[in-house]
This record gives C-alpha cells, structure tokens and sequence, in this order.
C-alpha cells in the first residue's frame, strides 16, 4: 500500500486508472502482465515452490471474488473486470453461493 500511496503517483502519469504500468507510465498490456506473471511463477518455481494454479487469470478471477464478498454487489465487480454482461460477472456470484453450500454442509445439528 506504501507504493500506491508514495511512488505510484510519478508512473501514472498517462493512465491514472490503470492497475499495471510500465516506467514510462503507459498501461501495460494484458499479454504482457500474463508474461511477467508466468516468468516470476517460473522463478518461484526454480526455487522449489509449488506454483500449480496460479495464473494471470487466477490472480483476476480471486480478485472478482474477494470484491463481490467485501461489496456484495455485482455492478460494482462487472465495472471493475470491465465486463458488458452481468451474466458474465454472475459467475463469481455462483462461486460464492457453492462456498456458502459446502461451509453450511460443515454444520453439524444435535
């Protein structure tokens, strides 16, 4: 948080709304964030970490969920992803209902 706060500011300079900027300030591509993604997994890797399912996708589709838990509301989570359909956006919600199934399977009644 230290960075968005302190050091962000001097890259964002052309695309304040971007989440992933290259030192000249422009938004990096998605393709590219995929390949940084994948070279840091494979250095992860080579240090004997298990690095198996995680990916660029990953990383977005754990962002989706976290946000629709924390906020509740799909318009919210369908504006982020940037998503024209909320029918897309809906799948998170799923996720969540199935994670509140298998955690009220866990109740044991006397």
């Amino acid at each position: 948080m230290d960075y968005i706060k302190s050091e962000r500011p001097r890259y964002a300079i052309n695309e304040p709304n971007a989440l992933f900027l290259s030192m000249q300030g422009n938004e990096i591509s998605k393709r590219a964030v995929q390949n940084l993604i994948k070279k840091y997994l494979n250095v992860l890797q080579s240090f004997g970490y298990n690095t198996e399912g995680f990916s660029a996708h990953k990383l977005r589709s754990t962002f989706a969920t976290l946000l629709l838990r924390e906020t509740n509301n799909l318009a919210i989570v369908q504006d982020a992803l940037g998503h024209s359909d909320p029918r897309t956006t809906r799948i998170y919600a799923k996720v969540l209902d199935e994670q509140l199934r298998r955690a009220a399977n866990l109740i044991k009644f006397k």
